[in-house]
């Protein structure tokens, strides 16, 4: 897990070379702007997920994880993740179609918070509890990059 403000988002290439696509999508666009859908921006590598979901607490979320795409999470208010380690997950509950699998027994280990100006990057070693917040609902921009 890599948790850091935008400012420092092109220091993050080297991890995947991908995150230059995101870098160049977040310099030309104000990402509070978009409707909520689907934006594809290299093929079935690099697109861009804007999101309106209910908040939830500590206990209401829950663990999920992914094989073949890293996330960057950007919120939009502040929003707080669990996470844990893949190792401690179960991943009976894996569909490989979407790439997604759920924990919902499992509770994070940590938990970090993500104010506005920031972003939070989930490689598929980070099972997160994402959505928590005091908000009832919350926007963000969630880009998913193969890995």
């Amino acid at each position: 897990m890599i948790i850091d403000t935008l400012d420092n988002l092109e220091k993050y290439i080297g991890v995947n070379p991908l995150i230059g696509e995101v870098l160049e999508f977040v310099r030309a666009h104000d990402l509070k702007d978009l409707a909520v859908g689907h934006y594809v921006l290299k093929g079935d590598e690099v697109f861009l997920n804007i999101d309106m979901s209910e908040g939830k607490t500590r206990s209401d979320a829950f663990l999920e994880f992914h094989h073949k795409m890293m996330d960057i999470q950007i919120p939009f208010d502040e929003e707080e993740y669990g996470w844990s380690p893949i190792e401690e997950v179960p991943h009976e509950d894996y569909d490989a179609a979407r790439d997604i699998g759920f924990a919902p027994t499992i509770k994070p280990q940590q938990y970090v918070r993500c104010k506005p100006g920031m972003f939070v990057v989930f490689a598929p070693q980070d099972v997160h509890a994402p959505l928590i917040t005091e908000a009832r609902e919350i926007k963000k921009a969630i880009f998913k990059i193969k890995v």
